[in-house]
């Protein structure tokens, strides 16, 4: 085996430490979150937001997106698509709440009902 220089081994270390951390640390809270009384349905509510809001980025980039994010890494994605998921993510909880939680009021953004036209 060939001993590398220290020079090149610290920053390696460093950055295996860093992507234990960044993994362990979210599964860690994921658990945790898991074993409380409602946690199954937290995590399945947190991954539907999630892929809602993938999707939704998907369609706003895929009609209106015009400039690239990263071509090299991933071509399709753009920035239209990325600025639009907090809003929609927004929605759609507010949405999933006020459906699931009976106290809830409607929220404030969603636009009010309209009366039919005769």
């Amino acid at each position: 085996m060939k001993r590398k220089s220290l020079s090149s081994m610290y920053p390696a270390a460093g950055a295996s430490a860093f992507a234990f951390a960044y993994v362990a640390i979210p599964m860690a809270m994921l658990v945790s979150v898991r074993l409380t009384d409602t946690g199954a349905f937290m995590l399945i509510f947190l991954m539907v937001v999630v892929w809602s809001g993938d999707i939704f980025a998907y369609f706003v980039g895929k009609s209106i997106g015009t400039r690239k994010m990263s071509p090299r890494i991933s071509p399709k994605k753009t920035w239209e698509g990325r600025c639009r998921v907090p809003v929609r993510k927004c929605r759609f909880r507010n949405i999933a709440v006020s459906l699931f939680d009976s106290n809830q009021p409607v929220p404030a953004d969603l636009p009010p009902p309209r009366a039919p036209v005769v």
